[in-house]
């Protein structure tokens, strides 16, 4: 056998098992960091999302460190929740969420370099935190057809006059 031959394609297979593998150690470490999979294992969402979704979106997300997921995101809003999923690209780790709106408080935040984003908190998971652009986040009440900024818990609504 000529080993001098085949040497090569050797190392050029092991170099792209070695790339692959650290893609999906990256993907996985990101989903755990920023507390993807502590929203999955509550808000995992196995069919298709119904709804109006868009595409191509920008978010972070927070746990133990804050993940930009620029141009990652694919957000779908329905009237039983806010949708969330990732490009297949980066899919590792990242399955897709149904949060019910029951489940979400919303308040404006600023972000990066003064960015006005929807700040997204979940009552059932208070160590993550859900940043959304404040032009994505206005979009929502027009897919709703309502006001989706819930009450906080323990709330009263305010009485009319």
């Amino acid at each position: 056998m000529n080993w001098h031959a085949i040497l090569p394609w050797i190392l050029l297979a092991a170099w792209v098992w070695a790339v692959a593998g650290i893609w999906v150690l990256v993907m996985w470490l990101l989903a755990v960091l920023s507390g993807w999979k502590r929203l999955a294992a509550r808000y995992r969402c196995s069919t298709p999302l119904p709804g109006t979704k868009w595409r191509i979106r920008t978010g972070a997300m927070r746990l133990y460190l804050k993940t930009n997921y620029g141009n990652c995101l694919r957000v779908t809003i329905s009237d039983q929740g806010l949708g969330l999923s990732i490009v297949r690209l980066f899919q590792i780790g990242h399955p897709t969420l149904l949060i019910p709106w029951s489940e979400i408080v919303a308040s404006q935040d600023r972000l990066w370099l003064g960015i006005r984003c929807v700040r997204f908190t979940f009552p059932a998971e208070p160590a993550v935190t859900l940043w959304l652009t404040i032009r994505l986040a206005g979009k929502i009440p027009q897919a709703l057809g309502q006001d989706w900024f819930p009450a906080p818990a323990g709330s009263e609504p305010a009485a009319d006059s």
